[in-house]
């Protein structure tokens, strides 16, 4: 997913950053913890006025074991892990999985159906194909529709069984990439791990989720997240801000990973129904929510989905709102709103 700006007004007065690359932050009005985590970065607020150095180590011990421990389940990257042995064994073969491995794959196949296929981390090799992963090189010219034909037959979570006993893939091709639910899943869980030293925010790699509003003497104010423009020449800069208070925030878009071949754009975002490079015209879709492992597998459909298409999933989804951010035909964006958002839009 994507990388998100942050609005807050910081004064810093100490930082402490260990060879790791890890860093500590403590404030008069709480601390940030910062570093390295799943192949991006964490930035983690807790706004607990008096917070010190021991309590904050602790804290950020805990975010480290936390990350870690998933990191070993769901990480395609390490060949290690529960999900690349499950994608390793051979085919017809009943594997065990983790409560954590488990719970994922049933929220994604409830995404799937409902969704109509439009998510699907049983897609691993469609993506791959298509020269996104661990390893994956673009290919030089787009796949052959036999090709994609092929993958699209032998892939995908209708070929795997989730039992009681375990996950037992029916194919070769049917392998497991739930990178577009597991990082939201994993702030989900770090969140949990951290709320108990103060009000705080969690964000990894641009998924975000956010507690009690920031306590300021005898005031609150919520959390201030902005969400970017989808500039597609690799400028940043801000399309919105929301306030926000005990809730998730994920983005997706087709901005930022991507390749191009002879003037035509591939993202990463594929569309499994078809095997092909999403063509919903959606540049970025900025899903709310009371779960981060939600909102993060539903801003990846909605880049599948059309916005009419969304607007219709989301109906089973009615804790979730979602911002749409779509090319206009000037060369600039315009936006879609489903009901909630717009409560959510900073004033100022």
């Amino acid at each position: 997913m994507l990388r998100r700006l942050f609005v807050f007004l910081l004064l810093l007065s100490g930082c402490q950053q260990n060879d790791s690359g890890h860093s500590l932050e403590l404030e008069s009005s709480g601390v940030w913890l910062r570093g390295p985590a799943l192949g991006t970065t964490y930035n983690i607020r807790i706004a607990q006025a008096g917070m010190d150095r021991d309590r904050a180590i602790a804290a950020q011990d805990q975010v480290l074991a936390t990350i870690q421990r998933l990191n070993a389940v769901f990480s395609t990257w390490d060949s290690e892990s529960e999900i690349s042995k499950l994608n390793a064994a051979p085919p017809s073969t009943t594997i065990p999985v983790s409560r954590e491995m488990r719970l994922l794959i049933q929220e994604s196949q409830r995404l799937h159906a409902a969704s109509g296929g439009a998510f699907d981390p049983g897609r691993e090799a469609l993506f791959r194909l298509w020269g996104f992963g661990p390893g994956a090189v673009p290919p030089a010219t787009p796949p052959a529709e036999r090709e994609v034909q092929d993958v699209l037959q032998a892939s995908g979570l209708e070929r795997m069984t989730l039992a009681a006993n375990g996950l037992v893939r029916h194919t070769e091709l049917a392998r497991l990439d739930l990178n577009a639910i597991a990082k939201g899943y994993v702030v989900d869980q770090v969140f949990m791990s951290v709320q108990e030293w103060g009000p705080a925010m969690v964000e990894i790699g641009g998924e975000v989720r956010v507690g009690a509003a920031q306590i300021q003497g005898q005031a609150t104010r919520p959390w201030r997240i902005a969400i970017e423009t989808p500039h597609y020449d690799g400028t940043r800069s801000i399309e919105r801000v929301l306030e926000m208070e005990n809730m998730s925030l994920a983005t997706s878009g087709d901005y930022r990973n991507f390749y191009e071949r002879d003037g035509q754009r591939f993202a990463h975002i594929i569309d499994p129904r078809t095997g092909r490079p999403t063509a919903s015209r959606v540049a970025s879709a900025s899903v709310v929510g009371p779960l981060c492992m939600t909102a993060d597998a539903l801003a990846t459909t909605l880049i599948v989905l059309s916005v009419a298409e969304g607007r219709q999933l989301l109906q089973s989804y009615p804790e979730y709102a979602t911002l749409w951010i779509l090319p206009d035909q000037n060369g600039g964006f315009r936006e879609e709103l489903s009901p909630g958002m717009e409560r959510l839009l900073a004033r100022e």
